[in-house]
């Protein structure tokens, strides 16, 4: 048996064939080649999603009269405004705007950009739509003489004004405004709402670098933490705003800072490094900003799922089970605002561990906030999966919005977390079972016993030693306490030692000191202890394995 992590059954975006941070058998099914235009976009779902970018410009640059608006754009000749560029770089004798920032549109009228933006500054500011090359005849990709202009012709549909800032504003942070009206024939991107997806998972990101018309590329992550990260994209002045897109095409963040990549040949001449990773960093709201963005599409809730990635749960038991989070409840609604969704599921189409219960919906449309709710639950392929590691998943897809959010559940399936066993306290020696002592209470002590914890899991797991109040116990790190906590990785030994500090007890007495694992219902190791007031006494044993 194996992992399962093959993509089943309906069209795979370029966006969603990219989970390989935590599908690495699936493999990017086209990659976009540098500073590429969006009419060499062929993914369908990609070209929709970057309808959905805009850039800045300064309100007076635009010339609106009836159905169209004219900005005037020149070449650009000049990095910086006095740096020369090569000569051969026919790409700059291209029209480029006055667009100073991108953004993204996450609303029907809210745009996420970056960098503060005053209530004032909003006032005197524009958000232009569709400045790109849609076409290979494009007039965008017609080089211009030096001194030449082209007055590039948008609908006013296309073109809309800040009115509010609704939130962020920080230095190189993000930004929200406000549109002065809903954007009705483009569709807004839904924001990433948690979760990791891990370095080297590819993203696509969108910008106007050097105030150029809109470029696309593919890139890897390379760092990442809740609310942003940073790709090897080719980043330059202008590139800020770019939308980074993540495997299940929804937004990781706007690009706010970044390595503009240029190096200077032997003549003096100026040009962008296409080698250069220096890449960029991005970032998006999180925690309660979030709420200053309505969920738009489908949202799948796991209550069982880890808090760092809202979509993977893990499961741990022996062969045949009992595993953990054997049952998941699921919890799909539609946000509150936004299109009607059409939703499904699908499944890998070999062997599934994980699956939703019998008769639960596998599609199905829901209006802006209804919901529906059923549990996934263990297969009989779980239950005979042998000794191992395991990955499964399910694909939730969302056809109003285009996002394919994929769910992981990893199984681990092992006879025992870990064990514990007496370290002789001369080595070749034999292991006492027993803490003897004789005398007035307290005699015993200072005696000490040591066991060593050695992990059988092929995941780290946390693993907590307690006992009653005469017992101090020390472990790795230096930690010690009546009950202490440590991590033990994959395969990996850690000694733990219990001190008998006497807490004046008199009488008969039974305490256990349990070692316990995070990922088990019960201590999998117990010692039982009899205490008398004149003599102490240790017994070790371990209750059943388990």
């Amino acid at each position: 048996m194996g992992i399962f992590r093959s993509l089943h059954g309906r069209r795979v975006s370029l966006l969603a064939a990219m989970v390989f941070a935590i599908a690495p058998g699936i493999a990017l099914a086209t990659e976009i080649s540098f500073w590429s235009d969006p009419y060499e976009i062929t993914d369908p779902e990609v070209s929709e999603l970057l309808r959905g970018h805009g850039v800045w410009f300064p309100s007076n640059q635009l010339l609106c009269l009836g159905p169209n608006c004219l900005i005037e754009l020149d070449p650009y000749l000049f990095v910086n405004g006095n740096l020369p560029l090569c000569t051969d770089l026919e790409v700059y004798a291209l029209p480029h705007g006055g667009g100073f920032r991108g953004g993204v549109l996450v609303g029907e009228d809210l745009f996420l950009t970056v960098h503060a933006v005053t209530k004032q500054e909003c006032e005197t500011r524009a958000v232009v739509f569709g400045l790109g090359a849609q076409t290979s005849d494009s007039e965008l990709l017609t080089p211009l003489p030096p001194g030449g202009t082209l007055s590039f012709e948008v609908p006013a549909d296309d073109v809309y004004y800040c009115t509010n800032v609704v939130a962020g504003g920080g230095t190189g942070g993000w930004t929200l405004v406000q549109l002065d009206r809903s954007v009705s024939h483009r569709r807004p991107l839904k924001l990433q709402r948690g979760g990791l997806l891990g370095t080297g998972t590819a993203t696509v990101m969108a910008g106007y670098p050097d105030r150029l018309p809109l470029k696309v590329e593919t890139a890897l992550l390379t760092s990442e933490y809740d609310g942003g990260g940073s790709n090897a994209a080719h980043v330059l002045g202008g590139s800020s705003g770019s939308v980074v897109l993540g495997a299940s095409n929804r937004v990781l963040g706007v690009v706010a800072t970044g390595n503009t990549g240029w190096w200077m040949e032997d003549d003096g001449c100026y040009r962008p490094d296409p080698t250069s990773s220096a890449g960029a960093a991005f970032d998006r709201p999180t925690g309660s900003s979030l709420d200053l963005v309505p969920p738009i599409g489908l949202e799948v809730t796991l209550p069982g799922a880890r808090v760092d990635n809202p979509l993977l749960i893990e499961h741990y038991g022996p062969p045949g089970g009992p595993f953990t989070d054997e049952v998941v409840p699921h919890h799909l609604e539609a946000g509150p605002t936004g299109l009607p969704v059409d939703w499904s599921l699908d499944l890998p189409p070999a062997t599934v561990l994980f699956a939703p219960e019998a008769g639960a919906p596998s599609s199905g449309s829901l209006d802006p906030g209804e919901s529906v709710d059923f549990d996934v639950e263990a297969t009989g392929e779980a239950y005979e999966a042998e000794v191992g590691h395991y990955e499964s998943w399910i694909r939730f897809s969302d056809d109003a919005y285009d996002t394919h959010d994929l769910e992981v559940h990893r199984l681990v399936v092992g006879e025992e977390g870990f064990t514990a066993e007496c370290i002789p306290a001369v080595p070749g020696g034999l292991c006492p079972q027993d803490f003897l002592g004789a005398g007035p209470s307290g005699a015993i002590d200072g005696e000490t016993k040591a066991y060593r914890l050695t992990s059988r899991w092929e995941v780290a797991q946390a693993i907590t030693v307690s006992g009653p109040a005469w017992a101090s116990i020390s472990g790795p790190g230096g930690v010690s306490g009546s009950s202490i906590s440590f991590d033990l990785g994959a395969g990996e030994q850690e000694d733990v030692t219990v001190t008998v500090v006497g807490d004046g007890s008199v009488g008969t007495c039974e305490a256990p000191i349990s070692f316990a694992s995070t990922y088990c219902g019960e201590p999998m190791h117990e010692v039982e202890v009899l205490a008398r007031g004149d003599l102490g006494r240790l017994i070790v044993e371990p209750l059943g394995g388990d």
